[in-house]
């Protein structure tokens, strides 16, 4: 029991925290959205398309808790482009690392993804409470991850707050999904 978070560390994209970054994605992410505040599905259902950040989508309508929002990656870039850009409530600056860069090999949506190479590329966004996924605090984390191949571990998503080690990750296992949540 107890809350989970505040994450007050960065947030990390294609690499692990608590393991100095040891288990880098390879392969590709596009539409990344997190919404704080809000669970989106709390039904069976099928996957959206493109996540809107306002108006009408051709895929998914309006977005009526565009505001709770945390951050919201649409990847839309040209080839081997390093600029990232939240569309979310928060505009967030998304800081690459290492050779992350759009690609346009692997798309799910719009004009490219993140192509994240597997050796020591992944993208940071600063600290913030908007991550804090605490006791009683309800939020969607999603997006279309597209590994280059299975074997071993990678992490897809993993924030941190230290000292006290409560974390959030997604990693891949294999062929599986891991959620991590928690102290540890």
């Amino acid at each position: 029991t107890g809350a989970i978070g505040p994450f007050m560390q960065n947030a990390r994209f294609g690499a692990d925290l608590h393991n100095g970054g040891q288990q880098y994605m390879n392969g590709y992410i596009d539409e990344v959205r997190i919404t704080r505040g809000v669970a989106r599905y709390t039904a069976p259902f099928d996957p959206p398309g493109i996540f809107p950040d306002s108006g009408p989508s051709s895929n998914s309508g309006i977005d009526t808790q565009l505001s709770d929002v945390s951050l919201l990656l649409h990847m839309n870039a040209n080839n081997g482009s390093t600029t990232f850009t939240d569309s979310g409530s928060q505009s967030f600056v998304i800081t690459p690392n290492g050779n992350v860069q759009h690609s346009t090999n692997q798309i799910k949506f719009g004009l490219s993804s993140a192509y994240f190479d597997g050796a020591g590329s992944y993208l940071s966004v600063a600290e913030s409470d908007k991550f804090d996924f605490g006791a009683g605090v309800s939020f969607t984390a999603e997006g279309f991850f597209n590994p280059e191949n299975l074997s071993g571990s990678a992490t897809l998503f993993s924030t941190r707050n230290q000292p006290i080690n409560t974390l959030f990750e997604v990693i891949r296992m294999g062929s599986y999904l891991q959620l991590l949540v928690g102290n540890s």
